[in-house]
């Protein structure tokens, strides 16, 4: 004669249906009260589709920004409000964005956001150079009005975690050719001269806000 278990696993399946059930209802309670996102201003999303192997090659530079202004010009006829550009679409550094100001100038109005990936650095005696995987927002002149830096970063994309305890072998020599990006400070709600939003940047939206 052979014991069952037949009740154990027929109440562990109960309970386990009975979380989900709870878990939809609560997710079924929260969804009408959510705040509405609709907005009434009017977003272009340009994306210029630039292979990796080109994004940051210097001799392609200039020719991948003029590919996002050219889109972002034929985008201005719906005259969008807001105009957004993919994460570290600009690939020079912010302290010359001076350079960029005649394109701004030629695609934007003065009532015209853009918003962008930029690549950021910051220097300190102490820490030296860290990098940010940054959002600005710029007006027409290519004034930044704002700026958020991701903080939830990807491991063994834009950081290596542990990198002291595997700095050994050819572990090690593979991760000095390697450098980290900084974490931002946080959630952030960013004010523009026509709207108010909180940026998540890739894998950021994974995250509860």
């Amino acid at each position: 004669y052979k014991q069952t278990k037949s009740k154990p696993i027929m109440y562990s399946a109960l309970f386990s249906i009975a979380i989900l059930w709870g878990l939809c209802a609560c997710g079924i309670t929260r969804t009408p009260n959510t705040p509405s996102a609709a907005s009434d201003k009017k977003y272009a999303l340009i994306q210029p589709n630039i292979e990796q192997k080109d994004k940051w090659k210097p001799d392609k530079q200039w020719h991948n920004l003029n590919a996002l202004s050219a889109l972002t010009k034929k985008a201005a006829k719906d005259a969008p409000d807001i105009f957004i550009w993919p994460e570290t679409a600009i690939t020079f550094p912010k302290d010359e964005l001076s350079v960029f100001t005649p394109l701004l100038e030629e695609a934007l109005t003065p009532h015209q956001t853009l918003i962008s990936g930029i690549i950021d650095v910051s220097t300190s005696d102490t820490d030296g150079e860290n990098y940010f995987n940054s959002l600005i927002v710029l007006d027409h002149k290519g004034t930044i009005q704002t700026q958020y830096d991701k903080h939830h970063l990807v491991p063994f994309g834009e950081y290596v975690p542990f990198r002291d305890i595997l700095s050994f072998g050819p572990v090690a020599q593979a991760l000095s050719t390697t450098g980290d990006f900084s974490a931002g400070s946080g959630l952030k709600t960013l004010y523009t001269m026509s709207t108010s939003f909180s940026p998540l940047i890739c894998y950021e939206v994974i995250f509860p806000g």
